[in-house]
């Protein structure tokens, strides 16, 4: 696998995730809980799986259809680092998103 295809598929996970983020947010205050614990955990599962399947869809797809282990590692090790590096990034860019009192 080369490396604009990792990149390529590096900036694809990473606006999917931004993207589905805020329609995880739009489903969970949908639901109406009555407690806030009740809400966090409910966005804390949401997030984890839509992430969890935006970020190792490909990878399972891959190893089912095309049995490429090799470049099924290469990805998983590109994704697991750059992925968390740029959301990171992203996330102390724009503190004032998520925490609007307290900026």
């Amino acid at each position: 696998m080369d490396a604009p295809h990792c990149l390529h598929q590096f900036h694809l996970v990473a606006i999917l995730t931004q993207f589905f983020a805020s329609i995880v947010e739009w489903i969970v205050k949908r639901e109406n809980h009555s407690e806030d614990a009740d809400y966090e955990n409910s966005m804390i599962v949401k997030s984890f799986t839509m992430s969890s399947f935006i970020s190792f869809g490909g990878l399972l797809l891959l190893a089912y259809w095309q049995r490429h282990f090799a470049a099924m590692n290469a990805l998983m090790i590109f994704l697991i680092i750059f992925k968390q590096i740029l959301l990171n990034l992203i996330e102390a860019g724009r503190p004032h998103r998520k925490y609007p009192k307290l900026f």
